[in-house]
C-alpha cells in the first residue's frame, strides 16, 4: 500500500505568502503614484523653462508669444512659442499659426488651469512679454486667449498657472517685473 501525504498549507506559510502580496501590493502602489506626482512636475517645469525662454526672446528683439492649448486630434496638450507678425494690409499683429518651438507637456489626464479657464475645455493660455522691460505685456486666457489675466486694465499683480494630475504643481507669474517661480 501507497502512504497518502494529505497535508495542507500551515498558517505560518500563508501568512507568509499573504505578507509577500501585500508588500508587493504597497511597493507597487508607491510607485504608480510617485510616477502621477513625475507627471504634473515635468509639465510645469517643461512650461516654466518655456517662459523662461519666451521672456529672454523678447528681451532680445524677437516679438513672440507663449501659447498652451490641448489638441484634441492628439489628445495632449501643446506649449508653443509662436511669432508675433505684423498684418501691413489691415495694421494689425498676429499669431503665427505655426510654432517656432513647441513641446507635447500631458494627456488629458492632466488639467492646466490659469485663473478660471481649464484649458482641457476647449480654452487656451497666452503669454506675451514687452520687449523692453521684460514686464508681462498680457497674460490670457478662455477661447482665443479672450480674457486678460494680467495685462492692460488688470489689477491683480499675479497669476497662477496650476497643472493638476493627482497633485498640484503651480508657476506664479508676477506683472510688474515678469518674473516666474516654481511652486
Amino acid at each position: 500500500m501507497t502512504k497518502r501525504n494529505n497535508k495542507g498549507f500551515s498558517l505560518i506559510e500563508l501568512l507568509v505568502v499573504a505578507a509577500i502580496v501585500i508588500v508587493a501590493t504597497a511597493v507597487a502602489g508607491g510607485a504608480a503614484t510617485s510616477a502621477y506626482h513625475a507627471r504634473s512636475y515635468k509639465a510645469a517645469k517643461t512650461v516654466d523653462g518655456m517662459i523662461a525662454q519666451s521672456k529672454v526672446n523678447a528681451l532680445s528683439g524677437t516679438k513672440n508669444c507663449l501659447i498652451i492649448t490641448f489638441d484634441s486630434s492628439s489628445n495632449c496638450y501643446k506649449c508653443g512659442l509662436h511669432t508675433i507678425e505684423y498684418n501691413s494690409e489691415t495694421g494689425e499683429y498676429y499669431d503665427s499659426a505655426e510654432a517656432y518651438e513647441e513641446q507635447e507637456i500631458g494627456n488629458n489626464h492632466l488639467h492646466i488651469i490659469c485663473g478660471e479657464v481649464d484649458i482641457l475645455s476647449g480654452g487656451k493660455i497666452r503669454l506675451e512679454f514687452n520687449m523692453d522691460t521684460g514686464r508681462i505685456k498680457s497674460l490670457k486666457t478662455g477661447a482665443g486667449g479672450n480674457t486678460t489675466v494680467l495685462g492692460p486694465g488688470v489689477t491683480d499683480t499675479v497669476a497662477d498657472i496650476d497643472f493638476n494630475f493627482y497633485t498640484n504643481r503651480t508657476i506664479r507669474i508676477y506683472k510688474s517685473t515678469g518674473e516666474h517661480e516654481f511652486l
